[in-house]
């Protein structure tokens, strides 16, 4: 039995009232930084479902997979954000709300049987980041 691989949706329009911003205003290193740092941090208090959004692909799926298949004391750490990208930006309500595309350095460290274990990886995640100075 073949299982079809997910895929993001066709890309929806900007919110009614959303101005784009073009070309798009740079994100500050910290601000990235700050946004890997929350998410790695709901991974590793198993709060994720606080942070993703609602129309991210199999989210039940990963927050369930989360809470029955990662060991309890695995946690998520940030190694380096290598690299982001500006995918779509607008202002909306006084709102800069700019979607990245993010690299980053992760490890899972957890222990086990097998006594401390270090899991490395490389990872793309897509943010959405609203400022509220609009600047």
């Amino acid at each position: 039995m073949l299982n079809p691989i997910t895929r993001p949706q066709a890309k929806a329009a900007l919110p009614g009232g959303a101005i784009p911003v073009n070309p798009p205003i740079p994100v500050p290193r910290e601000k990235v930084e700050a946004a890997v740092q929350k998410l790695a941090a709901a991974w590793s208090d198993r709060k994720l479902d606080g942070v993703l959004g609602s129309q991210f692909s199999d989210r039940d799926r990963l927050v369930d997979a989360l809470q029955t298949k990662v060991p309890r004391d695995a946690r998520l750490r940030v190694v380096s954000v290598q690299g982001w990208q500006v995918l779509e930006q607008h202002r909306i309500g006084g709102f800069l709300v700019s979607k990245l595309s993010v690299t980053a350095s992760t490890q899972v460290e957890f222990g086990g049987a097998a006594g401390y274990q270090v899991r490395p990886g490389t990872n793309e995640y897509i943010l959405t980041l609203n400022d509220g100075s609009g600047q």
